[in-house]
């Protein structure tokens, strides 16, 4: 899921820079609910800064059937 929106996000036109990590990250319960929330906006913005650009726009199809395909996956591997 971290790698499909980390894809998603570099399809953007101007780098942004990465904040700098804050130390050991704690493992969470997964929240799938957040989880399609965060693509689901996440898409939703790169759809917007993408214009016309229908090859982007493609790849971006293709990174969320992944993001979905992986949330889905774990969700049934947690049932």
């Amino acid at each position: 899921m971290q790698a499909s929106l980390a894809s998603i996000n570099s399809l953007q036109a101007t780098p942004k820079e990465d904040p700098a990590p804050e130390g050991p990250a704690k493992p969470e319960e997964p929240n799938y609910d957040k989880a399609m929330a965060s693509l689901t906006e996440a898409i939703e913005r790169k759809t917007a800064e993408l214009g016309e650009d229908k090859e982007a726009k493609k790849k971006l199809v293709a990174l969320t059937e992944q993001a979905l395909t992986a949330i889905q996956e774990a969700k049934t591997q947690d049932a």
